[in-house]
């Protein structure tokens, strides 16, 4: 078990990802946090079968989203401080945004 920032886990996902995907995904995390934003799950749909999700302030450095189903997401609120846990999703190609997975094993 090690306590890590959501800054320093995304900081590893940037500055080495062949760490990141050996020692990081797959790993049960438990991350408290305020909401930042709660959206449509448009496109985590098809990778985590949710209907929303949370995202999570993480400070200037990018995003981490928890997949949530429609109902859980009309129980939040922006701005509430919310413990989600998970198991690590691989950080987007892009953006380096991090996935909290729920229930379903991503195909990335």
């Amino acid at each position: 078990t090690k306590e890590m920032t959501l800054d320093e886990i995304k900081e590893i996902g940037e500055t080495n990802s062949v760490l990141f995907e050996e020692e990081y995904v797959g790993a049960d995390i438990s991350v408290t946090s305020k909401i930042e934003k709660i959206g449509g799950a448009y496109m985590l749909r098809s990778w985590f079968d949710c209907d929303a999700y949370l995202e999570l302030e993480s400070g200037s450095t990018g995003c981490f989203f928890k997949p949530i189903t429609e109902d859980e997401a009309k129980s939040y609120n922006v701005g509430d401080t919310v413990t989600v846990s998970g198991k690590i999703g691989m950080a987007s190609v892009s953006s380096f945004d991090i996935y909290i997975m729920a229930t379903k094993t991503s195909p990335y």
